[in-house]
């Protein structure tokens, strides 16, 4: 068998197979105006097999303006387990429609635009919102661009709990409200870059309180720090708090250790309900209650107008999160 160089051309497929380098590039491309047999098809798809042959993504780009990339924008900064499954879930559902998934840290100083310019996406998905003027100059590039579970900022004021992250908030609220918990504190992370995050989720819980004419929420940052997430409850538990809402299951973890400090019992004297339904969730004293997210669902609706084949009907994204009740409320 003749030696082949490291990197296998589409000129070596061509002469494997017995067919020219366009008719390889018309198979490998599915070019829908060449009418290719199916044994000749077969033949460099044979050759394609045996040789190792895989696209050159650079020379792909320039002959195309686009890559095969697509550009997982992810915060740089811990928001617990939901974006690796994210990662995987988007990797197994791009992987067959022959892209790449390739992750990016929103490090401060470096320009989404500039890497944009240097991968040419053929699209880009994000756990954080984008800039309007930055999509715009990403769509013109020729990049699609879908958010994962976030309004983007437009300015407007109107709240939506049928959004994703909104309704995280809103699902919390209300499940505390209706076992009677009618004080309520909301427990942020010890982190300010996390605000995108909870911000929306926080926003939807202080709406559900003014529409039923229940005091503002009171806020409280739980570190992971016993004694000072100690201090942090015992502080709510002078203002009568019954009900905590926490951004995440890790931060309701945090307020059930605060609880424990000051000999509170966890539902009886404060019930408290987490986000995200991480296996820890289910094995602490006593178990928490959580909003699930469907991340599923989110990853399938986000690239379903990038078009990749999702079997099924479309799913309801405003029923992407529900409760998972336990013992902690």
């Amino acid at each position: 068998m003749a030696k082949h160089s490291a990197r296998v051309t589409a000129a070596e497929v061509a002469r494997h197979s017995g067919v020219s380098q366009a008719t390889v590039s018309y198979v490998l491309n599915d070019t829908p105006t060449q009418k290719i047999s199916d044994a000749t098809r077969q033949r460099v798809l044979r050759s394609v097999a045996e040789l190792g042959y895989t696209p050159y993504e650079p020379a792909r780009a320039l002959r195309s303006g686009q890559s095969s990339v697509v550009l997982f924008i992810a915060p740089d900064y811990p928001v617990g387990h939901v974006i690796s499954e994210m990662s995987d879930r988007l990797i197994e559902l791009l992987t067959g429609q022959g892209r790449t998934l390739l992750t990016h840290r929103d490090t401060a100083g470096v320009s989404l635009i500039d890497v944009a310019r240097s991968l040419s996406p053929y699209a880009v998905i994000s756990m954080i919102a984008i800039d309007p003027a930055v999509r715009r100059t990403l769509e013109d590039m020729g990049a699609r661009v879908e958010i994962l579970g976030f309004r983007e900022p437009t300015g407007a004021e109107d709240a939506d709990v049928a959004y994703p992250q909104e309704r995280v908030g809103w699902l919390q609220a209300e499940h505390l409200h209706a076992r009677g918990r009618t004080r309520l504190a909301y427990a942020l992370p010890d982190d300010p870059r996390a605000e995108m995050f909870y911000a929306p989720r926080l926003a939807a819980v202080q709406e559900y309180c003014v529409t039923h004419d229940l005091a503002a929420p009171l806020l409280g940052t739980i570190p992971y720090d016993l004694q000072r997430a100690t201090d942090v409850v015992r502080s709510w538990r002078e203002a009568s708090v019954t009900g905590v809402c926490a951004y995440t299951d890790d931060i309701a973890i945090g307020v059930i250790g605060g609880a424990r400090g000051i000999g509170l019992d966890v539902p009886r004297d404060l019930a408290v309900i987490g986000v995200d339904d991480i296996p820890l969730s289910r094995m602490i004293v006593p178990p928490l209650t959580t909003v699930h997210l469907d991340v599923d669902a989110m990853a399938r609706e986000t690239v379903r107008p990038l078009g990749v084949a999702i079997d099924g009907e479309p799913a309801d994204l405003s029923k992407s999160a529900w409760i998972v009740e336990r013992s902690s409320t």
